[in-house]
């Protein structure tokens, strides 16, 4: 890459925080099955119409790769997947 690239080099070493949108609702409640990670809902109505924001520090890779198991598993498409600046 060079120096006009818009991608910045990402580490996979330690802890992160990311920011993970599904389409659909999770549970509020569920932040202790997704690693501690908030649940914030966007827009109203039908479960379904609406996308779920999950946020939260994770250890590792292996802690983001568990939180999207089981968001894969409980059917949601992720949408989106981010690494925030702390």
């Amino acid at each position: 890459m060079n120096g006009g690239d818009k991608f910045r080099q990402i580490t996979f070493g330690g802890p992160a925080t990311y920011r993970i949108t599904v389409q659909g609702k999770v549970p509020g409640d569920w932040g202790d099955r997704l690693a501690g990670m908030k649940v914030h809902i966007k827009g109203t109505g039908a479960p379904s119409d609406g996308q779920s924001v999950l946020e939260g520090l994770l250890r590792d890779q292996s802690e983001l790769s568990g939180v999207l198991d089981t968001l894969y598993h409980l059917h949601l498409p992720i949408v989106r997947v981010e690494q925030v600046d702390d």
